[in-house]
């Protein structure tokens, strides 16, 4: 995970240029000789905040779904085993600003 905040303090308010990247690498059949597949998520935000206030960020959400069958050779095709993974993640972030 990449993240960068960038706080930009004025009079009143204290802005926030934030950038997350999340980058995981999947197997493919495609491309050079099988090699991984780079997929990345990214957010961009800014942000105008008062001296102790919070934000909060989401949205980087990613579903993933796995099937896999099993199977001794030997024994008939109605004895192979099924199954089905189905998963959910997602990143939020929290950020309070505070004058120093």
């Amino acid at each position: 995970m990449i993240f960068n905040v960038t706080p930009l303090v004025m009079e009143d308010v204290i802005r926030l240029n934030v950038d997350e990247e999340i980058s995981s690498f999947v197997s493919t059949t495609s491309g050079v000789s099988g090699s991984p597949t780079k997929n990345t998520r990214s957010l961009q935000a800014v942000a105008n905040l008062r001296d102790g206030e919070v934000v909060v960020l989401g949205g980087l959400i990613q579903h993933s779904d796995t099937a896999s069958n099993s199977r001794e050779r030997f024994l008939p095709a109605l004895l192979v085993g099924h199954a089905t993974l189905k998963g959910r993640t997602e990143v939020v972030l929290v950020l309070q600003v505070q004058k120093i």
